[in-house]
């Protein structure tokens, strides 16, 4: 199979060294469309913080932003999915116009089917759910409808966006051929025909409007037999943040759809979380799929950035009308991880990426570490990994977990005098909270095997008041080190979710009423 077996030994090729943050050298085919994703789902950056972003890209190769505006964006005929942190339409103005000043295209993505629960979750958009209480997907068998809503959307977002593409999503349609009709239309004509036919309606509106749609591929690839049915001018974009090529499906049908492909990477994604970023994982990414995508003819690039997972828990009352939703992920916010976004600049310019002597010269020349240092920092990084939680026997992995926490933060603090790079601040602050996670877990577990005993209890309600005050300074860290990079309100969400799992805990040890 085309290329499958070079991808698939990648992980065991010892790339050959690069001369530290030298200017990368040009690619012999290189990307025509250079993104950088911006989720703006849970964490709404400010417009200081977008420019920010867009700035420390765009001299270095990237040429477009794929904004996931989600409830942020200013809509008018629909206003209830703007959220409290909607920007106004001077300040959506004003951040294209910034970007077009700097050669960089600003693409909208708004999801047609999956990853709805923003707009589904009113009672006006009801009736365009695949199932009553899962409110993530529309219903493709409520075309109708559904179109008369996404175009008012789209008429909103064209007028905002001159780009020539729209982002119409379409990933992880989990309840595809759900309800009764649906199911229904999948069993008579296929699930790619039901995805494909709602896909095609969806795409003929972004067409109408003089617009290239853009999409998700891994649908395509799971259910592909449909897919010569799909408009010409669709643009796929496979994702693949570190699997298998295959991992959606056939990665030939895709090549063979005759389609323009643009491959996308991953600087924020699972199994990154508040407590921990896998660094390696996304290192090895950028490493592994550029090449793949430059030797397969992609013609774009796309760095995406997950603020959440997309996944809520919803509160009801009564039974199925929604009052709240919680993300069932979040992490650290986007400023955290300019190592991660920098090297991207670096890495889609060259024919091969070296992460390590990246980030060996990066440190030197960023945070002022000498060679030996710079080492030692990337043997930290990539040290971190997901951490189980659950009973007893994840007792010894949280244990080893907080040790190799508690080595990166002691190396950080050594550092402290030695730089004064915002970056290294963000550092400490992540390995602060993963520390405290990991205390709170250990806790947690003391505490499920607890008895009745007063002395015991009490120790234990002394702990938990300790992790208590610890839980208030990095909330006072946390607002500090992020008042230019997310808004009062949103801090003080991010804040409340971090510590949430102890406060409940401290209330029931200590029988708080």
């Amino acid at each position: 199979m085309r290329n499958i077996r070079r991808y698939l030994t990648l992980l065991a090729v010892p790339w050959a060294a690069i001369l530290l943050l030298a200017p990368p050298a040009a690619a012999a085919d290189p990307f025509r469309v250079r993104a950088v994703h911006i989720d703006n789902r849970i964490q709404v950056l400010p417009l200081p913080e977008l420019k920010r972003i867009v700035e420390s890209v765009s001299s270095r190769g990237v040429n477009t932003i794929i904004m996931e505006w989600e409830g942020s964006f200013p809509f008018d005929q629909h206003r209830v999915i703007s959220n409290q942190f909607a920007y106004t339409k001077a300040e959506i103005a004003e951040f294209v116009e910034f970007c077009a000043e700097r050669g960089v295209d600003v693409v909208p993505l708004q999801q047609c089917l999956g990853h709805l629960e923003y707009v589904l979750q009113f009672e006006r958009y009801a009736a365009l759910r695949e199932d009553a209480m899962d409110i993530s997907q529309a219903c493709p068998s409520q075309q109708e409808a559904f179109l008369e809503l996404y175009g008012a959307l789209l008429d909103e977002l064209c007028a905002a966006h001159p780009s020539k593409y729209v982002h119409i999503g379409a990933d992880e349609t989990a309840l595809l051929g759900h309800c009764p009709k649906c199911a229904a239309r999948a069993e008579a004509e296929g699930r790619s025909a039901l995805f494909i036919e709602h896909i095609r309606a969806v795409a003929q509106q972004v067409l109408e409007r003089g617009k290239i749609p853009v999409l998700w591929a891994d649908i395509v690839m799971k259910h592909p037999e449909a897919i010569d049915r799909l408009p010409p001018e669709c643009v796929l974009v496979n994702w693949n943040y570190g699997w298998d090529v295959n991992h959606f499906g056939d990665h030939d049908r895709l090549l063979d759809s005759g389609h323009e492909l643009w491959g996308a990477l991953a600087m924020r994604s699972h199994p990154d979380n508040y407590f921990g970023a896998v660094w390696k994982t996304h290192f090895r990414n950028y490493e592994d799929f550029l090449p793949f995508m430059r030797d397969n003819g992609y013609q774009g690039v796309v760095l995406t950035s997950w603020s959440t997972s997309g996944v809520y828990s919803i509160v009801r009352e009564p039974k199925r009308h929604v009052v709240d939703m919680a993300p069932l992920r979040r992490v650290y916010p986007m400023r955290g991880f300019q190592l991660l976004l920098d090297a991207y600049c670096d890495a889609i310019g060259r024919e091969s990426f070296d992460a390590q002597a990246y980030v060996a010269g990066y440190a030197q020349q960023r945070f002022g570490l000498n060679a030996d240092e710079a080492d030692e920092l990337w043997r930290h990084l990539t040290a971190i990994s997901d951490v189980p939680v659950g009973d007893q026997s994840t007792r010894a992995a949280l244990q080893s977990a907080r040790e190799k926490a508690c080595k990166l933060r002691d190396f950080l603090a050594r550092s402290n005098n030695r730089t004064d790079a915002a970056d290294v601040e963000h550092y400490r602050l992540m390995t602060a909270i993963r520390v405290f996670f990991l205390d709170v877990q250990l806790a947690r577990l003391d505490a499920e095997a607890a008895t009745g005993d007063a002395p015991a209890s009490a120790a234990l309600g002394e702990r938990l008041t300790k992790l208590l005050r610890g839980a208030d300074r990095l909330d006072a860290w946390f607002a500090e080190l992020n008042a230019e990079n997310l808004y009062p309100a949103a801090i003080a969400q991010e804040n409340e979710a971090r510590r949430l799992e102890l406060q409940r805990l401290y209330e029931r040890i200590t029988s708080v009423r």
